[in-house]
């Protein structure tokens, strides 16, 4: 059975040893990430299966600073971002638990308006959008967009992502 809970302290060490960052990657984003939870901007919440990490869901707070898009400071969301579910346990629902307890926790906030992003782009993103579309998440309406990540190679060098986007939105 897999629980899904918001990280402690104690879950760190745990998620770094699955979870390891990619040499040249500068800082430490698992404790940054953390430490943004600690300051408010954030919930970061994991599936455990059993003690074993095996996916994880960011719920970004309105007003909060940390990495929002344009879209949603526009219209005052709380952002859902970073979904991910290990390849070993896909199709078993946890994404679904995931979104469906990040839905959870924005209730509990008094949080109205959901959003969050989805690639045009890549075909590995057909089971996300096809469980969005379960969820009821629609088209903002703001059309397409441009929208990446950085990441850095072994020797440090950061480089940019960026693809075609679209924003999704759930009212609650």
């Amino acid at each position: 059975m897999v629980e899904i809970r918001v990280v402690v302290p104690d879950d760190l060490a745990r998620i770094e040893v699955t979870y390891p960052i990619s040499v040249g990657t500068p800082g430490n984003p698992h404790r940054e990430q953390f430490q943004r939870q600690r300051e408010g901007q954030l919930t970061w919440l994991v599936a455990w299966n059993g003690d074993q990490p095996c996916g994880s869901v960011i719920l970004r707070w309105p007003g909060e600073p940390d990495e929002r898009t344009d879209q949603a400071t526009s219209l005052g969301c709380a952002e859902i971002g970073g979904l991910g579910v290990d390849e070993a346990v896909r199709g078993r629902g946890i994404g679904a638990a995931l979104m469906q307890e990040a839905e959870t926790l924005a209730r509990s906030r008094h949080t109205r308006l959901l959003g969050l992003e989805v690639t045009d782009a890549n075909p590995n993103q057909v089971p996300a959008r096809s469980l969005y579309n379960r969820l009821g998440y629609e088209d903002a309406g703001f059309g397409t967009f441009i929208s990446g990540y950085t990441y850095w190679d072994t020797d440090g060098t950061a480089h940019r992502d960026e693809e075609p986007h679209r924003y999704l939105i759930k009212w609650l």
